[in-house]
């Protein structure tokens, strides 16, 4: 939302807005759905732990419409303000987040996020239970457990990060 010379990101005083950061995750995703590439989710989640998630303080009431690339103080979240897409939107997006952890096509399960959890997916008309242990990011240790209702042949796609 600045212009300057060409190629010219200044770190005191450009930056990104959490919104944008919520709208490139979606896009990642539907690319991802499209292409089954791991490359879109790379970028989703860099996304989302650095541009998206830093939009809001760990208290969950204070939001950035601009995230800093860099500060010495200057900038602060915002209990709320005049353009207030920002706080909505992650009002929306953190529920939703799960959703990202897996996709599905036909014949093959894939793993895009890490997250200690469990789910029940619905595959091809079986349920799937599936279970990760891990602490990721802060640990690259990750431990799957699928437990299928029935014996099925199919694939399980681990996005390997880039």
């Amino acid at each position: 939302e600045g212009f300057g010379p060409q190629y010219d990101l200044p770190n005191m005083s450009a930056y990104n807005e959490t919104c944008a950061s919520i709208g490139e995750v979606y896009w990642n995703h539907r690319l991802f759905l499209l292409h089954g590439d791991s490359k879109f989710y790379d970028v989703l989640e860099r996304v989302l732990y650095t541009g998206l998630i830093s939009g809001v303080s760990l208290s969950g009431d204070y939001f950035f419409y601009p995230n800093p690339l860099a500060s010495n103080g200057q900038h602060s979240r915002s209990a709320w303000f005049g353009c207030a897409c920002c706080p909505s939107n992650i009002c929306r997006y953190i529920p939703s987040v799960l959703g990202y952890v897996y996709a599905r096509n036909k014949s093959r399960l894939y793993i895009n996020l890490f997250v200690n959890s469990t789910a029940d997916i619905d595959f091809n008309g079986m349920n799937l239970g599936i279970a990760q242990k891990t602490e990721y990011p802060w640990d690259g240790n990750i431990e799957v457990t699928v437990s299928p209702e029935k014996v099925q042949k199919f694939d399980i796609a681990v996005r390997i990060p880039g």
